[in-house]
């Protein structure tokens, strides 16, 4: 791969799913709108104002497919989460648990994991994508299905990461992906829109959120904690109850996908 290497890494699959779906280099453009709408509404996220589809396709070219604006927001910054058995979380005085370990915390409901090769082979095809078995993974364990999903965190790195996780998951059918957020675009182009209509990375994911190396995968688990405990201020998705998590590693090389839910009393 030519110098920089990740960015022209997915824009060769980007290329390769525009040829075999009819993705159209519009669509993979607005994931970065998408993302910079719901970046707005939280204040932490690096990206103030929404970016119009011209500034995306108008900014500098980095890769094929790929602009500036289609990069993870670079950044510094940290996450920090506790994962603990809950007779752990009995244990603690009520005085010592914070907001959510005081409304019983997350459960971890299902997982998955998969890998696929190391950079993206010479001929493309589906055999090199792990996402799709590490969502069937997460969604076996918990017995759920993804319309029993209210919130999901999908990694966005790149606008393709994010457009291959939408069918991944279950939120359209493999290959629709492209019209999916051409649909959520159209939907949100008034900025007053309910969280409801787009309850997929309200706090802007990678893309406008930021993204400090090795941190952002945990930044949507934070955020489905947020959302799942109701105090998403803003942009708080109504009832939810499960949240999907996925995290992407290397070009595709690697796929970690997490539901979470509520505790039921």
């Amino acid at each position: 791969l030519p110098s920089p290497c990740t960015p022209n890494g997915y824009g060769r699959v980007t290329e390769w799913v525009m040829k075999k779906y009819g993705l159209t280099r519009e669509q993979v453009a607005m994931v970065s709108v998408l993302m910079s709408r719901q970046a707005t509404r939280h204040p932490l996220a690096l990206t103030r104002k929404a970016h119009t589809l011209e500034d995306v396709l108008n900014s500098k070219a980095i890769a094929p497919c790929t602009t500036l604006l289609e990069c993870a927001r670079r950044s510094d910054g940290g996450a920090a989460i506790i994962v603990a058995n809950s007779g752990f979380l009995e244990s603690l005085p009520s005085m010592d648990r914070g907001p959510l370990a005081k409304q019983g915390g997350l459960v971890v409901l299902g997982g998955g994991e998969a890998s696929g090769p190391l950079y993206p082979p010479p001929v493309i095809d589906e055999t090199m994508f792990s996402c799709e078995e590490a969502a069937k993974q997460a969604y076996a364990e918990s017995q759920l299905l993804p319309e029993d999903i209210d919130w999901f965190g999908l990694y966005d790195c790149y606008p393709i990461c994010f457009i291959r996780a939408v069918a991944a998951c279950g939120l359209c059918p493999k290959g629709q992906a492209g019209r999916w957020v051409e649909d959520m675009y159209e939907r949100t182009q008034s900025l007053d829109y309910s969280p409801d209509v787009f309850p997929v990375n309200t706090h802007g994911g990678l893309l406008s959120f930021g993204a400090p190396w090795e941190v952002p995968a945990m930044y949507n688990i934070i955020e489905a904690c947020a959302q799942l405990s109701g105090s998403a201020d803003g942009r708080q998705i109504k009832n939810a109850r499960r949240a999907l998590v996925y995290g992407n590693g290397g070009i595709f090389s690697h796929s970690a996908v997490a539901i979470l839910g509520r505790p039921v009393e």
